[in-house]
């Protein structure tokens, strides 16, 4: 019997993507194994391998004889892995036994290619062999390894109802069999994630991300010490940092916490994970398989010590937003009732809501590939409504993103909401529609998905780095006054950021690798828009009027305008007038005072002196 606390390791797919990742997980393993613990690994399929197999299945269902030569790249891929994974006196023997599986995988793909059929149960048949086959390899690499190890079929301890794609597991049955195993083979094992079976034994997949919910399962079921998921970021981050480049990980981070993250959006880990390691109070370490000696996020329900009002921001895109009024006085839980139970029916998770009892209006926030199903839905729950015209139309809104701050930190604390939304307008991103959970842990907005990049990171700025956001710099002009300010920012320690440069001829912007293009200043101006950073200034150190063309433009898209040119306030008074109303309508910084008096400041010292009450009779110079 198996006395030592387990403790399990879940490696994803960015973790076993090739041989060489493999030999890096294999090591961690390796040294874990020296610690005394009983270790039980979970591995993902290969990296992109189950996209490849819907596709495969795909194919086989619309007669596509093309999946055989998807089908040979995969045992291709698998082949080549074990040829470098596993010692040559062992790969005929791990060879034949893929066969097994390879076989098995063909003649699933014949019966869905001569159905002309894909069934969820099929889908779920085919994508289980990416875990198996993975799982198995791994185990015969480690053993070539000197690293004694036991391979075990995960659909043999975790048991599910048949909802296929998504199944729902039977906990008493599924701790009972890990528990059992697990005291009686105290093993190093190697088991694969994601799947699992039926009562019968029909194969079923715990839905996309299901590896760290099998990972949670299995330490829930061996009441493990810790679980670790290995990935390739260094725990949960603030942020994306594919979206924002000053993201960091966090330390310490609860269940709650992690489980909104994930919920609106953070791939580090899957919203279902939570649960069960909660219930059981075990820890979860995110540890990045790329970086294993860092420190790593630790959730648990230990509270963190947290400088900053928030723990994270997430973000979910390809959103749709639909739109219910009643025009009946029909209340607002009625309507509510009868949305959420025509949604349940289709199936159609929602993901936020939010209501105008005085309107009567309900707003709903869907996945975007699901919203012509759940309108159809919904217009069918209220025909009658809409018949008698009792119910506006149901509107569609989409290409939209939701945008959430999430932190434990945030309950009862003013001026959180405030800040969020300050930081949104202040940089021209318009919101669609808000939320707050019950629990005060997140506050979300619903916004376009052109501005999700945008907000992400001045979101991130003003919560994180408040005292030094970056000003991102877009300079036109660097002749003698423009070239002077350029060498001030180089001198200073602000927090000023050169993203793109233009004189006469070329012009050059950050990050690309050419040496420049042709000054055109519509494209010049048109890319800085397209950037949509925050925080963005135009700085245009000219004298031309084609540059002052552009100021409408550049003041409409919420940048700010920094001018010595005096073209924009010297020409037609009506010019003059209609592009510090687009300044104000767009909360966009109009800055001019260098126009006048050789860089005296002239006009704030009027401005203040007129605020102040105080009656100008005479100007002179």
């Amino acid at each position: 019997m198996h006395k030592q606390p387990f403790l399990v390791m879940k490696f994803g797919g960015s973790s076993v993507a090739n041989a060489d990742n493999i030999k890096k997980t294999i090591q961690i393993i390796s040294d874990s194994s020296k610690k005394g613990q009983g270790l039980i690994i979970v591995v993902s399929a290969f990296g992109g391998v189950t996209d490849n197999f819907i596709k495969m299945a795909s194919l086989a269902s619309q007669k596509n004889r093309q999946y055989k030569h998807q089908l040979t790249d995969l045992i291709d891929q698998h082949n080549q892995a074990i040829s470098k994974l596993v010692k040559p006196n062992r790969q005929k023997l791990v060879l034949a036994e893929v066969g097994k599986k390879y076989h098995d995988l063909n003649e699933s793909l014949q019966g869905i290619y001569l159905l002309g059929e894909l069934s969820a149960r099929s889908l779920d048949q085919v994508m289980s062999f990416g875990e198996q086959l993975s799982a198995y390899i791994i185990s015969e690499a480690m053993k070539s390894q000197k690293i004694p190890c036991e391979f075990i079929d995960a659909r043999t301890l975790i048991k599910t109802d048949e909802n296929f794609g998504s199944a729902n597991v039977n906990t008493q049955k599924t701790h009972q069999l890990l528990s059992s195993h697990f005291q009686a083979h105290p093993k190093l094992s190697v088991m694969g994630g994601f799947i699992s079976s039926t009562g019968d034994g029909v194969t079923t997949t715990l839905g996309r991300g299901g590896s760290d919910y099998t990972a949670s399962l299995v330490g829930a079921g061996v009441n493990a010490q810790a679980i670790e998921i290995w990935t390739d970021v260094d725990g949960v981050m603030t942020a994306d940092p594919r979206k924002v480049g000053n993201a960091f990980p966090l330390l310490k981070i609860s269940y709650e916490e992690a489980g909104e993250l994930a919920h609106f959006g953070a791939k580090v880990i899957h919203p279902k994970t939570m649960k069960p390691a909660r219930l059981k109070n075990i820890p979860i370490v995110i540890k990045n398989t790329f970086n294993p000696s860092g420190a790593g996020t630790r959730i648990s329900h230990e509270k963190s010590v947290q400088a900053f009002l928030i723990q994270g921001i997430s973000s979910l895109n390809k959103i749709s937003l639909l739109n219910i009024q009643s025009n009946n006085g029909q209340s607002i839980g009625e309507m509510a009732t009868k949305i959420f139970d025509s949604l349940s029916r289709s199936e159609i998770e929602i993901l936020l809501t939010t209501q105008a009892s005085h309107e009567q209006s309900i707003s709903i926030a869907i996945n975007q590939s699901q919203a012509s199903k759940a309108k159809g839905a919904l217009e069918k729950a209220f025909a009658l409504e809409l018949k008698a015209q009792q119910m506006s139309p149901i509107s569609q809104e989409d290409h939209l993103s939701i945008v959430a701050i999430v932190g434990k930190q945030m309950k009862g604390r003013p001026g959180i909401s405030g800040k969020l939304f300050d930081t949104l307008g202040n940089n021209h991103i318009n919101v669609v529609a808000i939320a707050q959970g019950s629990s005060e842990l997140n506050v979300s907005v619903v916004i376009s998905s052109n501005d999700e990049d945008k907000a992400l990171q001045a979101i991130h700025d003003t919560f994180f780095r408040p005292k030094d956001a970056f000003i991102n710099l877009f300079l036109v002009g660097p002749g003698l006054i423009g070239s002077t300010l350029l060498k001030q920012i180089g001198e200073s320690s602000a927090p000023i950021r050169l993203c793109g440069l233009a004189n006469s001829k070329r012009m050059f912007f950050a990050g690309e690798l050419t040496p420049g293009r042709p000054t055109d200043l519509k494209e010049f101006v048109a890319q800085m828009i397209k950037l949509n950073l925050p925080n963005s200034v135009f700085v245009d150190c000219t004298a031309s009027e084609t540059v002052v063309s552009y100021y409408e433009n550049i003041l409409t898209a919420g940048i700010a305008i920094v001018t010595p040119n005096k073209k924009a306030n010297s020409g037609l008074l009506k010019s003059y007038q209609k592009l510090h109303k687009v300044a104000k309508a767009n909360n966009a910084a109009f800055c001019y005072e260098t126009n006048v008096g050789a860089g005296l400041p002239i006009i704030h010292t009027i401005q203040s002196l007129i605020l102040s009450g105080d009656e100008i009779l005479k100007i002179e110079a």
